[in-house]
């Protein structure tokens, strides 16, 4: 007739109990043991292991050395894994495949595993099992990004300053999860270390943002078309310009602490005072626009644009604090005779700095 696990066990655990140091009491560990059993999901292992677990434990709180204690049979040391189901995704961006296995392991957190697809190693970390917020990693030598955002995001973006290139995006989901799986890939000179920001929008419409420290933006909205605008600052450099659906811009001379001023549209964007305008810029159809923006000194409020050729401002004007370069980022949204698209409709800039004296600025064309 077989021993049962715990008549196998008990010798050992008597043994134990008397090396120097220890001293734990082998009728405790063994309750500790039929505790855990009862409690635990224990997967590939039977009672005796589920008690050794027990005796490592007790004795790490004593402060001794244990000798390793494993299932009969077995020369390793037992492990114990909760893992009851997992979800995996690909994500092909230009002809490279990303895998993201998601392992739920029943706790508040669960496993996120993730790289390039037939590519020795996958990277890990823990993920909330909420279906809270973005988790990610970089890989693939530095060119992409991989992780998870809340199911049901609606669109997933990163930004690098546009001397270090343009991004890609691909989203995924991950069928049993509340997750969608996701891939940004870096074109051009630039690394994951180039990444200043990652923007998505959730199922209800909400934009986040996840952002370099020393990265900032301020979002504006669009009047005529909805669309989100953001005016960009990045510390690191002093460069400043726009994103917006479609288009990347920015100012020629890094902000060192005087006014300046840009302009973007639905088919010209260019810098007041630059030595030349940019070319045209693809928007898609029925969503052109004409919009200033530009940076004030920090603290800068009550922003005002006088115009020429009956220009007026659509909406209202923006404007938001950028600590991250110590200035006022501002935006509007112009309506221009004839197509509008050409600069030096902004005659004056004008503002009241955070001491209450008057600031204004005058565009050199």
């Amino acid at each position: 007739m077989n021993a049962t696990p715990e008549a196998r066990i008990k010798p050992a655990l008597d043994h134990a109990s008397r090396e120097p140091g220890l001293g734990f009491d082998p009728a405790e560990v063994l309750r500790l043991g039929h505790r855990a059993v009862r409690r635990r999901r224990v997967v590939g292992i039977g009672a005796a292991a589920a008690v050794a677990v027990a005796a490592v434990a007790v004795a790490g709180q004593l402060g001794g050395q244990p000798n390793p204690l494993t299932p009969a049979g077995n020369g390793s040391r037992p492990t114990v894994t909760q893992s009851v189901a997992s979800s995996q995704a690909t994500l092909d961006l230009g002809g490279t495949t990303y895998l993201v296995r998601y392992i739920v392991t029943g706790g508040d957190e669960d496993r996120l595993e993730y790289g390039q697809q037939g590519v020795d190693g996958l990277a890990g970390s823990s993920v909330s099992a909420g279906g809270d917020g973005m988790t990610y990693g970089g890989t693939d030598a530095g060119k992409a990004v991989i992780g998870v955002v809340p199911a049901g995001t609606t669109s997933v973006s990163g930004f690098v300053l546009p001397a270090r290139g343009t991004t890609r995006s691909v989203t995924a989901p991950l069928a049993g999860t509340r997750y969608d799986a996701f891939a940004i890939a870096i074109d051009g000179p630039g690394t994951v270390a180039d990444l200043r920001s990652i923007e998505w929008e959730d199922a209800k419409g909400r934009a986040h943002t996840t952002a370099a420290s020393d990265f900032q933006s301020a979002v504006f909205t669009v009047p005529s078309t909805g669309d989100a605008m953001q005016v960009w600052a990045d510390a690191a450099t002093r460069a400043w310009g726009a994103r917006m659906p479609g288009t990347t811009t920015e100012a020629p001379e890094p902000y060192a602490g005087k006014p300046g001023l840009m302009y973007v549209g639905g088919r010209l964007g260019g810098h007041e005072g630059g030595p030349e305008p940019t070319a045209p810029l693809p928007m898609p159809e029925g969503k052109a626009w004409w919009v200033a923006y530009g940076m004030l000194p920090a603290g800068a409020f009550q922003v005002e644009l006088r115009l020429r050729d009956a220009a007026t401002v659509v909406g209202d004007i923006y404007h938001q604090q950028l600590e991250a370069i110590g200035a006022t980022a501002f935006a509007a949204e112009l309506k221009t005779g004839g197509d509008g698209q050409q600069g030096g409709v902004v005659a004056e800039v004008r503002w009241v700095n955070a001491d209450g004296t008057a600031g204004s600025f005058r565009p050199t064309s």
